[in-house]
């Protein structure tokens, strides 16, 4: 019986040790842009964070936007320069399956201010190093007095993955209940 309690917390300490503490890395971001020219204008705005505590497995993109017709005509479009307007990044490449933003070309009662895009997420599978740089470049042609507004999120994390700790533990669990079903078995 004290050698089963022996390999168990044995197990149970390769475990504690071998477990990495993740903090998930985080880019929230906010901004407005104003066209005050009498002509469509092309905007490009990167956005970049260190981010430390890898590798990480997961990029989770989050984007909304809002346009507001501030030259009082009816109109507005944001129209994205890119395949969409919010484009992740980690240590310089695209992550294509996490953009966001298809824009809009909306009409409405002069003055207005709707939502251009509505609040979206999408994830992706991702393998980072230890530390890189990971952002986002907001990109869109938007039309002449009118503003777009917009608000994301970008988040590294890891999604769970069974460690080799982890079977080794559960085979101790299970080499431990044998060993003991065996030693009542013989008495």
């Amino acid at each position: 019986m004290a050698a089963i309690r022996r390999i168990f917390s044995l197990a149970l300490m390769a475990l504690l040790l071998s477990t990495g503490a993740y903090a998930n890395a985080v880019l929230d971001y906010s901004s407005f842009v104003l066209n005050l020219d009498v002509v469509d204008q092309q905007f490009s705005i990167p956005l970049s964070e260190a981010y430390v505590g890898g590798p990480y497995n997961t990029l989770t993109n989050e984007f909304s936007s809002t346009i507001t017709d501030f030259s009082g005509n009816g109109t507005g479009s944001a129209v994205p320069v890119v395949t969409l307007i919010s484009n992740p990044f980690i240590d310089g490449v695209a992550i294509a399956s996490a953009r966001l933003g298809s824009g809009c070309a909306l009409s409405d009662a002069p003055g207005f201010s709707l939502p251009c895009n509505p609040l979206t997420t999408a994830s992706a599978s991702v393998a980072t190093l230890a530390s890189g740089i990971f952002g986002v470049v907001v990109s869109f042609t938007l039309s002449p007095g009118d503003a777009l507004e917009w608000h994301g999120r970008l988040e590294l994390s890891n999604r769970s993955v069974p460690e080799p700790v982890s079977t080794v533990l559960l085979g101790a669990g299970i080499g431990a209940a044998v060993l003991r079903r065996r030693s009542r078995q013989r008495q």
